[in-house]
């Protein structure tokens, strides 16, 4: 149990807490203060996931109200991320932060193998740390400020400055440095709220501060998909039946945010293919491996804020034509406009539109449109009536039998024209009127029932030969592009001639190749270059020689290292391991660098050593030194030095 404890401060990181407490209690050792913080012998990440909560509060003094769950939603960053993660992930997380081991939480969390890479320093606003100074008498380490892209303090509206602390210690004991140690007086870069960039970085900064701090229920990634969706369909950039169009989306996306903000959060837009991280964001299996960065980029990009799209605030409309009640057109009706209709039914046509039925229960009157609504002069908008109804088929009989009426009143008093009367008449079977013009008599379903086979066995004769005709013209254009310019053609002998469509469709063209995930060669090509620099940094070094190993190279790479696994697949790095297998030393070469070593080390000291001194500063084993090569290397080194003959002789009997 501690005997004290620094009781955190208002969003203030746990590194900065423990690095407060270090300098408190002030052990001579940094080994001192881990032992007591984790309560074993293994390091303490303090990253933006810290782990080993669980420890820390129960060896908290008597008086410490806090929980594990407490320091997590207050001093850590989790409550950004865990807002657009599944709720299990995030329950997994919280576990692992609880728990104390070795396992670093930001790599259980995917964080590491994101593109948007975290923050490799700590960085602090000077307004902050100078109301820190006056309100605690002295400043601390933000856990906002540490989080990637936030480059402008929300608060004060200037721009974030780096410290030289790391923000992810590479080794397990690297020591605790409180801010109040490291920040100075630095002169204050304020933001332009007229500059686009600018203005960019600061809305998404305030998006990360209102998610770290809003409280609000779990957002599941369909719900945000479907808002997205929705969006995207209103927009004209995706289908009714959510096929994205890809090119038009990346353009859009482009012209909403400049190319220097995306690069200064680390989200530039790549090529357009399966792998562009907006496109991830619109399929329900991708969506999750999304950054919080990502999210509020689209949803600037939409229009929209985290607070709508996060349930704070007004709900995105899930139908595409408004909510209701919906007026009833009925034009021969008295409640004409009237919001009589409580339910619509919502379909999608075979072209892949949005068609809303609207049925009025209380004339019966039904008709629909296409979708979705842009205005809202879009709800008194009659597509096509599919019924009259029953009120409006007995005011067009009482009408019509009423010989004081002509008509030009009746088709006034239903609200319709001359030419939609006409054809409602003969619907109902009602007699002619003197006055009317008699035209040829409209063609019943069972008339254009005998009549349909020969005019589509005419047609199909004619569709493929037209057909024909397009393929002989245009020899260079393929099927899809064939099937969009000519789609009457092509839809009539789908549907009534479809074996001879398939067997004369135009040639295929090359389909696109998607664009690998990872590019290997480039990969492999760098991989190269960082050993052969890291093997001449080692072979170079000025103490004591250290043997070239596949792990040591691993460790000394630093920013390589997470693409050099253990288990490199050899079809997809041959340079990589071909260059590995010629630098790795083997114990026999490594004892001749030693050799060697030695060797130069009492030349530059201008000393002749006995054979024993040199021996000792060789560091060889005796089954090493008894290696035929090794042997004649260490003869050859001590003639070199001036060491006797015979006292080598005599030194090697013994």
């Amino acid at each position: 149990m501690f005997r004290l404890f620094c009781h955190p401060y208002p969003e203030e990181t746990l590194y900065s807490v423990y690095a407060r407490y270090g300098k408190i209690v002030a052990y001579p050792s940094l080994y001192g203060l881990l032992q007591e913080l984790t309560g074993s012998k293994n390091p303490l990440h303090t990253g933006q996931l810290p782990s080993g909560l669980e420890y820390v509060i129960r060896s908290l003094p008597p008086g410490y109200d806090l929980s594990a769950d407490d320091l997590i939603d207050q001093h850590t960053l989790l409550p950004i991320y865990e807002k657009f993660w599944p709720i299990t992930r995030t329950h997994r997380i919280r576990a692992v932060m609880r728990r104390s081991g070795r396992v670093k939480v930001e790599a259980a969390a995917g964080l590491l193998a994101s593109h948007v890479l975290l923050p490799r320093w700590l960085r602090f606003c000077p307004a902050c740390a100078e109301e820190d100074q006056k309100s605690y008498g002295e400043c601390y380490w933000h856990r906002l400020h540490q989080m990637t892209g936030v480059l402008v303090c929300p608060t004060h509206t200037i721009f974030l400055e780096e410290s030289d602390i790391p923000a992810r210690p590479r080794g397990g004991w690297d020591p605790f440095v409180t801010a109040q140690q490291t920040i100075t007086a630095v002169r204050a870069r304020v933001c332009d709220p007229e500059d686009r960039t600018h203005s960019t970085l600061l809305q998404i900064a305030g998006d990360l501060a209102w998610c770290l701090k809003g409280r609000i229920e779990h957002a599941s990634d369909s719900g945000l998909r479907k808002q997205y969706l929705s969006r995207l369909v209103a927009r004209g950039l995706a289908t009714a039946r959510h096929r994205l169009r890809h090119a038009a989306i990346l353009r859009s996306f482009q012209q909403a945010h400049t190319s220097s903000v995306l690069k200064l959060l680390q989200c530039e837009v790549g090529p357009q293919n399966r792998n562009c991280w907006v496109m991830k964001l619109f399929h329900a299996t991708r969506i999750s491996a999304a950054h919080p960065i990502h999210h509020l980029l689209v949803m600037r990009w939409l229009e929209t804020t985290v607070q709508t799209c996060l349930g704070q605030g007004q709900r995105l409309q899930e139908s595409p034509f408004g909510e209701g009640p919906w007026p009833c057109l009925n034009p021969g009706s008295k409640h004409c406009r009237a919001l009589r209709i409580r339910s619509i039914t919502v379909t999608v046509t075979a072209r892949g539109k949005i068609c809303g039925i609207f049925l009025c229960r209380l004339c019966g009157f039904t008709y629909c449109r296409h979708g979705p609504d842009r205005s809202p002069n879009d709800r008194y908008r009659i597509g096509k009536v599919k019924s009259w109804g029953r009120y409006w088929d007995t005011l067009l009989q009482k009408a019509w039998g009423d010989n004081s009426l002509n008509l030009k009143e009746i088709t006034n008093m239903l609200g319709v024209s001359h030419a939609t009367m006409r054809r409602q008449v003969t619907r109902l079977g009602l007699n002619s009127r003197p006055g009317m013009v008699r035209k040829a008599p409209i063609l019943t379903r069972s008339t254009d029932n005998r009549l349909r086979p020969q005019l589509i066995k005419v047609k199909r004769r004619l569709y493929r030969a037209m057909w024909l005709c397009i393929q002989r013209t245009c020899p260079v254009m393929g099927r899809a592009e064939v099937a969009k310019r000519h789609a009457a053609v092509k839809t009539f002998l789908y549907r009534h001639d479809r074996r001879w469509l398939v067997r004369h469709q135009p040639v295929a063209l090359k389909r696109m190749v998607w664009a690998p995930l990872v590019n290997w060669g480039a990969r492999d090509e760098r991989l190269v270059s960082a050993i052969c620099r890291c093997v001449r940094r080692l072979r170079n070094h000025v103490g004591k020689p250290r043997r070239i190993t596949r792990h040591v190279i691993w460790k000394s790479l630093k920013d390589e290292r997470w693409y050099l696994s253990p288990l490199i697949p050899s079809e997809k790095l041959p340079k990589t391991l071909e260059c590995l297998r010629g630098v790795v030393e083997t114990k026999e070469k490594f004892a001749i660098r030693r050799v060697q070593w030695a060797k130069e080390s009492f030349i530059r000291s201008r000393a002749v050593p006995t054979r024993s001194a040199f021996m000792r500063r060789v560091g060889l084993n005796v089954e090493t030194r008894r290696v035929q090569t090794v042997s004649a290397q260490i003869h050859s080194a001590l003639n070199d030095l001036g060491v006797g003959v015979s006292q080598v002789a005599q030194r090697c009997k013994r």
